[in-house]
C-alpha cells in the first residue's frame, strides 16, 4: 500500500481493511476508531498514531473533521503538521 493522507468527517464512517502493522497517523483532528479482533477502542488527537494490532477491518470516525495520513507497516510516518498541513518532522510510530 502507497501512504495515503484521508479526510474523514464526523458521521462518514471510514472502512479500511489494513494489514497488521500499518500505521495511522493523525494529522489534524480527532478522530475514534476501533479494529476487528481488538476489544478497546481508541480516541487519537491531532499528532498521535496508531499502528493495526491484527490486520482486517479498521473503521474511522471524526469529531469535526479530520486527516489521517494512512502508511504501510514499518514506514515513517509525518509528524505534527503546519497550519498549511506540510509536515515539520518526521518520528517513527510505534
Amino acid at each position: 500500500m502507497q501512504d495515503q493522507i484521508t479526510l474523514i468527517r464526523n458521521g462518514e464512517l471510514t472502512v479500511l481493511e489494513a494489514a497488521a502493522g500499518t500505521l495511522l497517523a493523525v494529522l489534524q483532528g480527532e478522530v475514534w476508531l476501533t479494529e476487528a479482533g481488538v476489544a478497546q477502542d481508541f480516541v487519537l488527537q491531532s499528532g498521535a498514531c496508531h499502528r493495526v494490532r491484527q490486520g482486517g477491518r479498521v473503521l474511522i470516525d471524526a469529531a469535526g473533521e479530520a486527516r489521517v495520513q494512512i502508511s504501510r507497516a514499518g514506514a515513517w510516518v509525518a509528524g505534527p503538521a503546519s497550519a498549511n498541513g506540510a509536515c515539520t518532522e518526521e518520528r517513527l510510530c510505534g
